[in-house]
Formats: C-alpha cells, structure tokens, sequence
C-alpha cells in the first residue's frame, strides 16, 4: 500500500477534478479518513492557507470532523475523520455559509 505523506496508508483513491483528488485512508492508529489532496499552483496558496486556519478554528470550536490539515509546499491536504455507517451530518447555518464560500473558491470539494 502506498502511503501519504509517510503517515497515512491509502486504501482508495478517487480524482475529483480541478486538482483534487480524494482518498480513503487509516492514520497510523488505525482511524479511517477521508483525505483531500489539493494540487495547487505557488499563487493559489495562500488561499489554501486561510482555509487550513478556518478548518483548525471549526476544530477547535467543535464544528469540524478534521483529523489533521497540511499546507507546505508540495502538501495541501486535508485528512477528515469518516462518519460512523448511517450518522447523519450535523448543521450550523454560519458554519454551512462559510463552506458554501470555500466550496466556490474550489478549495474544498462539494
């Protein structure tokens, strides 16, 4: 198996498009994850940074499934832990807003 960024082990890999590509994957510990690649141009960067500080600040409030989010030169990805079979998402209005937003940048996959 192949593994990401030396840590994770790929079981599934599915492009998106428009430079993205998904994965399902297992951290080290064995949790399964759903993991975002982002293939990104220098310029686009920085975009990728705001939204790897959004993503830790839904984490730290408890709004976001988020295992781990990388953003180096060479890495932007981002390793969401997957729902238990049949859980349904939860919803926040100010929180689906502002994905609604990084969803049209095409920062984060529909």
């Amino acid at each position: 198996m192949s593994l990401i960024d030396g840590r994770y082990e790929v079981i599934a890999e599915q492009p998106l498009g428009g430079g993205c590509t998904q994965f399902r994957a297992t951290a080290p510990d064995g949790t399964p994850l759903r993991i975002e690649w982002f293939d990104l141009p220098p310029e686009r960067e920085g975009e990728f940074e705001r939204y790897r500080r959004f993503l830790k600040q839904l984490k730290r409030s408890g709004h976001a499934a988020l295992h781990d989010v990388v953003s180096r030169p060479g890495a932007h990805y981002v390793a969401w832990l997957t729902p238990p079979e049949g859980a349904n998402p939860a919803r926040d209005a100010e929180v689906s807003e502002a994905l609604a937003v990084l969803r049209d940048t095409g920062l984060m996959a529909a």
